[in-house]
């Protein structure tokens, strides 16, 4: 968050850079959307771990995921979980929740009215995820959300519970909530584009792509 208002965003404008990451990369690519309207990538970044064990098929998706310009696959798979049925629409927006939180106290969260909104993190036990949804909430950054899709939220907090809190706290969003994904700081993370229109459906339980990343 440091570096937010030391980037020359005038000349990111001129020549867009591909930029790949999660976490803590939330913040860039959430202020490069907020201000440029610009696709960023979420996923492993290449110096990092999860990148040096990538299956071959998974470095084959990766890298085609950031050269082709057909939209990826859909984003699912045998764990993805159905919190709350239906279906939504809209452009992919978010990250992890933390610094999400984090940007919407700095007054920075762009809306996310019409949005389906991403959401991962870990090592935080439930009631610290609580408190962040419901901060959220109370600041209302999360009216008019299209539906959520969540990836790992790591051991500190059990599936059920998780998903139980995603009721409490966003069930009365009507909107649809998948959780379980292949995304976040777990062995799963696939790379996505952000800012691209998706579609969240619940039958099955994915998230698909109306665009590529790239150009």
């Amino acid at each position: 968050m440091r570096i937010l208002d030391a980037l020359d965003y005038d000349r990111l404008a001129a020549d867009p850079k591909i930029l790949i990451g999660f976490s803590d990369l939330t913040v860039l690519q959430t202020e490069i959307w907020r201000r440029l309207g610009l696709v960023t990538f979420s996923g492993p970044m290449i110096a990092g771990a999860q990148f040096s064990k990538l299956a071959d098929a998974d470095l084959d998706l990766y890298f085609a995921t950031l050269t082709r310009d057909e939209p990826p696959p859909p984003l699912g798979g045998d764990e993805a979980r159905v919190v709350l049925a239906g279906e939504a629409e809209g452009p992919l927006l978010g990250g992890n929740l933390s610094l999400l939180c984090h940007l919407a106290a700095a007054g920075r969260l762009p809306s996310l009215a019409g949005a389906v909104l991403l959401l991962e993190d870990v090592h935080e036990p439930p009631y610290r995820i609580d408190r962040m949804l419901t901060a959220l909430r109370l600041g209302g950054h999360l009216d008019g959300v299209a539906g959520v899709a969540a990836g790992e939220f790591g051991p500190a907090i059990e599936p059920m519970l998780l998903d139980s809190l995603f009721v409490d706290r966003l069930g009365d969003l009507i909107a649809p909530i998948v959780a379980g994904l292949p995304l976040g700081h777990g062995e799963r993370n696939r790379l996505i584009p952000l800012g691209v229109r998706v579609r969240l459906t619940t039958a099955p339980a994915q998230v698909a792509f109306f665009a590529s990343g790239v150009r």
